[in-house]
């Protein structure tokens, strides 16, 4: 019988990660931000936003390719974005905003939401 506490110890551990982790589910959340004139606008304004985000909310660090801005770590719930500036047939390019995160819906939706208020500022 003195057995059976280590076994309910052992029972609630494998447990435990389970509890803790049900808010959390990994997503993505995209937005068209709109088009824009050329590439170069695009990424500007996208690095001006994903900074303004970082500075107000917090988050790590930036960094960008030849047509998109990254952020990563970024708060509520330490996610990443990015920000894409594909040219479109007929010329112009598209903005378009993903957030991924393994947070909740609310966290994940919240970053998304607030980067695209700062981009239609």
């Amino acid at each position: 019988m003195k057995h059976f506490p280590i076994l309910h110890v052992a029972a609630l551990s494998l447990l435990l990660p389970f509890t803790a982790s049900q808010g959390l589910a990994e997503g993505w959340s995209v937005y068209d931000l709109g088009e824009m004139a050329d590439r170069e606008t695009c990424k500007s304004k996208a690095r001006n936003v994903i900074n303004s985000y970082i500075f107000k909310y917090g988050g790590g660090n930036t960094s960008e390719a030849s047509w998109s801005v990254y952020g990563y770590d970024l708060e509520p719930g330490d996610q990443d974005a990015v920000i894409m500036c594909p040219w479109v047939p007929g010329g112009g390019v598209m903005a378009i905003l993903n957030v991924h995160g393994e947070t909740s819906d609310e966290q994940r939706i919240f970053t998304a939401d607030t980067i695209d208020l700062f981009w239609n500022k």
